[in-house]
């Protein structure tokens, strides 16, 4: 349960792609060690497992083909290539790669590909560890789904836009006016039967303006909280699921033709799978 969110500055951005030099920057490394224990000792923790929110532009997260006439193993090792590839990295650089089928159709089938290097990943995990945490998920959940909402209804991102991820014990709130990003926020749901009012809070403590539409996902939300939103905010409130949508392949495909790897961040793999 989230019980509250506080915000710390970091000497250093580990919110940029020097995240990937942590397991081989020793004084990086520390930096990040001591900022990440200054932040879980600035107040009481109780608690067995932790998640790590990425920015969604530092996974790779791409829609790639499938080819189904080759063992498992070699369709794999074909994946984590292709992500090393994309990302820039050595060809002897260990990829974690999860995959999830979106066409099955045909001998080439597509797959959403999430991938981050194998060393990144033991790194946290054996930090958490060593501070007696269990990593639960390296989570970009709500990032990517901001940028998918942006991607996939771009005629609304020149008005006010919130996109809401509704959870059973926590909200996550981004909001937009135009192309200014006004912020992220992450609020406790202490009652349930006053989610909406407490949802609403959240997007206001971000929010500089009105809002021409409202975007929540997650296992949070009903028609009724919808309904009750939106009659507070006078907008247009709305479930989104763009992964199911249409459309949506064909923003996976456009995007996994360009040349900057950087753009792969639209697609909404983690929003389905998460990197466990």
């Amino acid at each position: 349960m989230v019980l509250r969110a506080d915000v710390y500055e970091t000497e250093a951005d580990f919110a940029s792609t020097r995240i990937f030099d942590l397991p081989f920057d020793r004084e990086l490394a520390k930096m990040f060690i001591s900022d990440l224990v200054r932040a879980l000792t600035a107040s009481n923790v109780y608690a067995p497992a932790v998640s790590l929110v990425l920015p969604s532009d530092l996974p790779l997260v791409a829609t790639l083909p499938l080819d189904v006439s080759v063992p498992e193993a070699e369709r794999t090792a074909q994946l984590e290539w292709e992500c090393r590839t994309l990302m820039g990295f050595a060809d002897d650089t260990a990829m974690s790669v999860l995959s999830h089928p979106i066409r099955r159709e045909g001998a080439h089938p597509s797959a959403l590909v999430v991938a981050l290097p194998q060393s990144l990943v033991h790194f946290l995990n054996s930090v958490f560890s060593h501070l007696t945490f269990d990593i639960a998920a390296i989570d970009i959940d709500h990032f990517v789904m901001e940028n998918l909402v942006r991607l996939r209804y771009p005629k609304y991102t020149s008005d006010g836009l919130a996109v809401l991820g509704m959870f059973a014990s926590y909200c996550s709130a981004g909001v937009y006016h135009g192309s200014v990003y006004n912020g992220f926020r992450i609020g406790p749901v202490s009652y349930r039967q006053q989610y909406a009012a407490q949802a609403l809070h959240l997007i206001e403590s971000i929010a500089v303006g009105p809002l021409d539409n409202v975007y929540c996902f997650g296992p949070g939300y009903s028609a009724h909280v919808g309904d009750a939103m939106g009659g507070l905010l006078h907008t247009q409130v709305s479930r989104c699921v763009p992964v199911t949508d249409p459309g949506a392949e064909e923003i996976f495909r456009a995007n996994s033709r360009s040349d900057d790897a950087s753009v792969f961040d639209v697609a909404a793999a983690a929003a389905v799978l998460g990197l466990a």
